[in-house]
C-alpha cells in the first residue's frame, strides 16, 4: 500500500497527499517538514496499516472464507472511506480538501492493501491447517 502510494504521488504525480502526511499530521499535527518527521510518520502510517491488518484477521474467521478476495476488497475500502469522513468530520485542516486523483489513487491502494490482506491471510491460514 504505501509503495504503491509513493509511486502514485512520485512517479505517477496522480496523488498530492501521501499516507505518511496523514499520519505525521495526526502524530504531530502538520505535515512532514524533515526526514526525522517523514520517518516518524511512515512509520506511524505502517503501524496504523498493521492494526487494521490485526482487526481483519480477527473478524475474517467469524465469517465463512468464501468471497475472502471481496471481503478484503470491501474492508479495505471501509478503512480508506471510514479514514476520509474522520478527517472531513473533525475538519482536520492540512488534510482538506482532497482532490479527485489523490481519491482514485488512494482507492487504489486501498483496494489493492484489502485484496493483499485477505489473500495473505488465505494462505497463512492454509499453511498452519497443513502443518
Amino acid at each position: 500500500m504505501t509503495v504503491l502510494n509513493l509511486i502514485s504521488f512520485y512517479v505517477l504525480g496522480l496523488a498530492q497527499i501521501l499516507y505518511l502526511d496523514w499520519a505525521s499530521v495526526l502524530i504531530f499535527g502538520y505535515r512532514f517538514a524533515t526526514t526525522l518527521e517523514a520517518v516518524i510518520g511512515q512509520i506511524g502510517q505502517l503501524f496504523f496499516a498493521a492494526v487494521v491488518g490485526v482487526v481483519f484477521a480477527y473478524l475474517l474467521p467469524a465469517t465463512t472464507s468464501r468471497y475472502y478476495l471481496f471481503k478484503g476488497w470491501v474492508y479495505g475500502l471501509v478503512v480508506w472511506f471510514g479514514s476520509y469522513a474522520i478527517t472531513l468530520l473533525y475538519n482536520v485542516t492540512p488534510l482538506i480538501p482532497i482532490k479527485a486523483d489523490t481519491v482514485i489513487s488512494n482507492i487504489v491502494t486501498a483496494s489493492v492493501y484489502g485484496l493483499m490482506l485477505a489473500w495473505s491471510l488465505k494462505k497463512l491460514s492454509f499453511r498452519q491447517k497443513v502443518n
